[in-house]
């Protein structure tokens, strides 16, 4: 394992790539909502705006390079109390 790595098992990476996944687009949906989004941005990202479920592979990797660094985060600041 290369140093800086964390072990965790996949089933999880993919629960929380999902948690923050459905999390964004709660957050998206109120501002658009709100009209604190441009519609250029609503543009952007219209694509994304699906359940986790129904992403294409690529972006669910990137949900899930999140959950990594998510990860690598808090167990830092666990080491480091």
């Amino acid at each position: 394992m290369k140093k800086g790595k964390i072990k965790v098992k996949s089933k999880k990476i993919e629960k929380l790539a999902e948690f923050d996944h459905n999390q964004w687009l709660s957050w998206v949906k109120s501002c658009k909502k709100k009209g604190f989004l441009s519609a250029d941005y609503i543009k952007k990202i219209g694509g994304f705006l699906i359940p986790y479920k129904k992403l294409p592979e690529c972006a669910k990797e990137k949900d899930r390079d999140f959950a990594r660094k998510e990860i690598a985060l808090i167990k830092n600041l666990i080491k480091n109390e």
